[in-house]
């Protein structure tokens, strides 16, 4: 039985006592509302698509007993039963309720007595369930109530042998956090799967133990949250905060979160011709679709630069300039002024509230091209400050492999740069080593958190960094280390003083004569500083064969228990990568190692 108003309720026409209405219908336009509810309420049922649904209301209805056309109590209600063949769910909706009970239960002008009653019974007495404000005086109020927190509504899931409902079940089993991962720049916009939200409620998210930030209540089951700025990559926790109109914690969730570092970072504001960005004029286009920009039809765009204080920690510094631009235009000119710092450049929502990080999307980190005068000065700065770290040794790294066929080989102790390698579908691959068609990095930071870059050129050889735009020791891996940004402190301190001190200089690639002798040192500086690329003492992953009773022959690489496998001939068992590299799958043949 279903009953959303057990009562004694008098539907006979003698005195005009309401109407009770019915129908089963397949109109598609209600089927399209109730599979949206349903999805809404139940988001493990994200596939339910409603077939049919039931739909009985009483409208104006007095209480059994009343005698009067226009001077007794009435209640307005309905009960929807919605199916898709295999799940059904009812809701109860309350219009106006002013009687809860009827002469025959005791009742008086409609109200005492045994109140009605609201809830399900399987007639087997075991299997039942009752609002809580069933039979009680209190239900006279239930207009005014809800599971989902919408005064007058109520859902449930009948399918089972327990009655469920979305606010004390469902969201136990389904806390999710869409996108689950973003950028490291933050201002991605979030949504979050909560236990139903009251429209009073008030919401506060920390992040990884930040600051706390305000986020918005998007609907009885989600809320939008902004990500503020990281100084990490990797997996952290968004702590939620759930207030009451008294500001009374009523609950807290915890859900995970992956930073991605800059380098691995979808761009979705893009720099036209990004090469070499000088002081002037520029265009930009950005995703006019991204979800960030959405609340609103115009968009800001901002320049951050990273500068350095006198303690060495490095922030970000944001500038106006542009602001009110329409985000359809997908385009805009900009203007940078000379500067000296890392630069990004951010699209944001003309919408800014108030506690909440600016809500945007990236261009990628770049450098102001400098001119040859500054390029020099920038480079002396440099030295300066350098020579307060201590040298960096190549003896305490792993030597880069000598061929680019090693460097893909030795997966082990090597990976590739995301900005510069031979697998890339980005545009300006390689733009900070011009010379080079793939480079690879050591797979994780070495001692302090340097790093060892290997750059190779269209002959797949190793790039000598005298002679051309390849590799060095780096001070900073990319992936960050410990106390170290991630990827920040490898441009500041490694890539940006490339460009300074020898592309921006033009002293030595392809014989080109520098302007004046004293600009002619600033790139063996930094070379000798940061100590060129090569392969001396490297040992590459020991070569082995093994055959099998002649009708297998695998000639396999060996380094630290990983077996790298190439096949002289083919069986059926092995499995190819695109240049005949073996990502192998022997399904009979066990290597020993």
């Amino acid at each position: 039985m279903i009953s959303p108003f057990w009562a004694d309720a008098d539907t006979t026409p003698l005195y005009g006592n309401g109407t009770v209405w019915y129908r089963i219908t397949t109109n598609e336009t209600i089927k399209q509302r109730a599979t949206s509810d349903v999805n809404t309420y139940f988001p493990r049922f994200k596939d339910f698509q409603a077939s049919w649904i039931l739909i009985a209301t009483w409208q104006n209805v007095h209480y059994y007993g009343c005698r009067s056309r226009s001077g007794c109590l009435r209640n307005n209600f309905q009960a929807v039963v919605i199916s898709n063949g295999h799940h059904s769910i009812v809701m109860f909706n309350y219009g106006n309720i002013e009687w809860t009970t009827g002469r025959a239960s005791g009742g008086t002008a409609g109200l005492g007595g045994f109140p009605a009653q609201v809830g399900f019974n399987a007639g087997d007495e075991v299997r039942f369930f009752k609002v809580n404000v069933g039979l009680t005086p209190d239900v006279v109020n239930i207009d005014e109530m809800s599971n989902v927190g919408i005064p007058g509504v109520f859902i449930f899931g009948v399918d089972k042998t327990e009655v469920i409902q979305p606010c004390a079940v469902e969201l136990r089993e389904n806390q999710a956090i869409n996108p689950n991962s973003g950028p490291m720049l933050g201002g991605q916009q979030i949504t979050i799967s909560t236990p139903c939200i009251g429209p009073s409620a008030t919401i506060m998210a920390s992040f990884s133990g930040s600051s706390k930030y305000v986020c918005e209540r998007e609907s009885l089951l989600s809320i939008v949250c902004i990500t503020p700025a990281f100084n990490t990559t990797g997996e952290i926790i968004i702590d939620v905060e759930i207030k009451d109109q008294d500001q009374t914690i009523t609950r807290t969730l915890q859900y995970s979160y992956i930073v991605l570092n800059i380098a691995d970072s979808k761009q979705r504001v893009f720099r036209q011709d990004p090469e070499d960005w000088f002081s002037g004029y520029h265009n930009i286009s950005w995703d006019r679709d991204a979800a960030e920009l959405q609340n609103n039809d115009m968009v800001d765009i901002y320049l951050f630069s990273l500068i350095e204080d006198t303690d060495g920690h490095l922030s970000w510094e944001s500038q106006l300039l542009q602001e009110g631009v329409e985000r359809s235009a997908e385009w805009a000119e900009i203007y940078l002024e000379e500067q000296k710092y890392v630069l990004a450049i951010m699209v944001t929502s003309a919408t800014v509230k108030n506690d909440q990080p600016r809500r945007g999307i990236w261009s990628d980190v770049f450098p102001l091209a400098l001119q040859q005068e500054e390029a020099h000065l920038s480079c002396v700065d440099w030295f300066k400050k350098d020579f307060k770290f201590p040298p960096l040794l190549r003896n305490r790294v792993q030597p880069c492999p000598c061929t680019l066929d090693q460097a893909l080989l030795d997966g082990v102790r090597f990976q590739p740069d995301p900005s510069c390698n031979m697998f890339s579908q980005q545009t300006g691959n390689c733009l900070y080593r011009k010379d080079a068609k793939h480079c690879v990095h050591l797979l994780s930071f070495g001692p302090n958190g340097m790093d060892n870059m290997c750059c190779y050129d269209n002959d797949d050889k190793l790039i000598d960094s005298r002679y051309g735009e390849g590799g060095t020791l780096q001070r900073y891996h990319y992936l960050g280390g410990q106390d170290v940004q991630p990827f920040i402190a490898n441009f500041y301190y490694d890539v940006l003083p490339f460009l300074y001190c020898c592309r921006y200089s033009k002293h030595y690639l392809q014989g080109i004569k520098p302007k004046s002798s004293r600009f002619s040192s600033t790139c063996p500086r930094y070379i000798q500083r940061r100590q060129k690329s090569t392969c001396v003492h490297y040992k590459p992953p020991r070569p082995g064969k093994y055959n099998v009773e002649g009708a297998l022959a695998v000639n396999y690489l060996l380094f630290c228990g990983r077996v790298i496998v190439r096949c002289t001939c083919h069986n059926g068992n092995i499995l190819y990568n695109y240049d005949g590299v073996l990502i192998f799958q022997l399904l009979l043949l066990e290597i020993p190692i």
